[in-house]
């Protein structure tokens, strides 16, 4: 009977980190991660409940992100403080933060970890607990915590298998960081790029660029509109040939774009005469 029970919590074990290695690949936030988690650790592991607690710097305890199953009415004013001089730090999900570690509790209603928590959690039928930390790069940043009904559930394998589920919810936890961070500097980029767009085209003075091929990358609207172009953003991709001028003059210009480069000097206080679009000269 201990043979089959092990093995069917090995089997559970094994859909649960199935659906949590899915909810990383899908969830788009990590509330939404939670959730996922929360519910696979419950309905496919046959735990009786998880909750997902995420440290609060400002008052250093631990804040409840998500919970899910059976007896979620046990974390109702449960008060996890992470200074290591208040008892309810001691716990535990509070030891797990603070050193870093996983803790394991096989035996709840005996284990004197759990001592402050006897008697509330011989209200949901704890058997054991175990309490996994969360990492954002180094730092722990909360805690999976898990319960069951079932005296010694964490066997070695099944320990094994909520170990990598803990590995990778940190590992979706620095992804969403590292997306996040990446859209910022999206934003930011942009921002850089709508207020150089606005200076280039307050100038009174044509401006545009070129890459090495002379071809167009980007100008300013007055020259824009003294290529015949309805915006900007037209230009790019085109060259001198494409705008409407004379084959002269589009020589002339990328023969000057191809003695700069070379030269690596700037060619300046020179004037010369522009085509327009309707045929006039300035």
């Amino acid at each position: 009977k201990d043979a089959e029970r092990r093995a069917m919590q090995l089997t559970q074990s094994y859909l649960a980190l199935s659906e949590c290695n899915q909810a990383v690949i899908d969830s788009r936030d990590e509330n939404e991660l939670f959730q996922a988690i929360s519910h696979a650790i419950v309905d496919h592991g046959g735990m009786k409940m998880a909750w997902i607690g995420m440290v609060d710097a400002a008052t250093n305890t631990l804040s409840q992100v998500f919970c899910y199953g059976e007896g979620t009415d046990y974390l109702q004013g449960l008060n996890i403080s992470l200074d290591p001089d208040l008892p309810s730090s001691r716990g535990p999900v509070g030891t797990a933060i603070r050193e870093g570690r996983p803790v394991w509790c096989h035996d709840f209603a005996n284990d004197p970890m759990n001592a402050p928590w006897h008697e509330r959690g011989a209200m949901f039928g704890w058997a054991c607990a175990a309490a996994l930390p969360l990492r954002r790069g180094d730092r722990v940043v909360g805690a999976l915590n898990i319960y069951s009904g079932k005296i010694d559930a964490f066997g070695k394998d099944v320990r094994s298998l909520f170990l990598e589920m803990a590995a990778n919810i940190s590992f979706a936890l620095d992804n969403f960081d590292r997306e996040n961070a990446r859209a910022k500097a999206e934003i930011a980029l942009q921002s850089s790029r709508d207020m150089l767009a606005k200076v280039i085209n307050a100038s009174p003075q044509s401006v545009f660029w070129k890459d090495r091929n002379s071809i167009y990358l980007g100008c300013n609207e007055r020259f824009a509109r003294s290529a015949g172009l309805a915006r900007p953003e037209d230009i790019v991709g085109k060259t001198d040939f494409d705008l409407p001028r004379p084959r002269e003059d589009a020589e002339r210009y990328i023969a000057d774009d191809a003695a700069v480069m070379e030269s690596k000097q700037p060619k300046l206080h020179y004037t010369e005469q522009l085509h327009l679009p309707d045929g006039g000269r300035i």
